[in-house]
């Protein structure tokens, strides 16, 4: 396993662009297909420079162990910004710990099509 999933209904909500990214079906396809993905460091600096959800659980980062904050982020670009999509909270914890680089997994725009849905009013 690549990643370890959140909660089942896990989405990341984007308002502005009318959708919401389905997260935890997006961990199940890169885990089904983890030896085709490939895994680049970034630098932490680089990519706390990314758009990212303003939903962090300061609590929640307090508890995220050595072990989790090692697996990668997601990114990809939507619209005409680079997002991360999923890893937030492990992308803040190893800023706050200095570690240089961080694992990412950028999600190509195809893939991703297939994990969004329009949000309804």
């Amino acid at each position: 396993m690549l990643l370890n999933k959140g909660v089942k209904d896990e989405v990341l909500i984007l308002n502005e662009y009318g959708i919401k990214v389905l997260i935890f079906e997006l961990i199940d396809h890169i885990n089904k297909y983890k030896d085709g993905i490939p895994v680049h460091d970034y630098p932490t600096k680089d990519l706390l420079e990314l758009r990212r959800c303003d939903g962090i659980n300061r609590q929640h980062l307090s508890t995220i162990s050595n072990g989790r904050i090692e697996q990668p982020v997601l990114a990809s670009t939507i619209g005409d910004s680079d997002w991360i999509i999923d890893g937030n909270h492990r992308l803040l914890k190893r800023a706050e710990k200095n570690i240089e680089t961080t694992k990412v997994i950028v999600v190509p725009n195809d893939v991703l099509m297939q994990f969004m849905q329009e949000l309804s009013n």
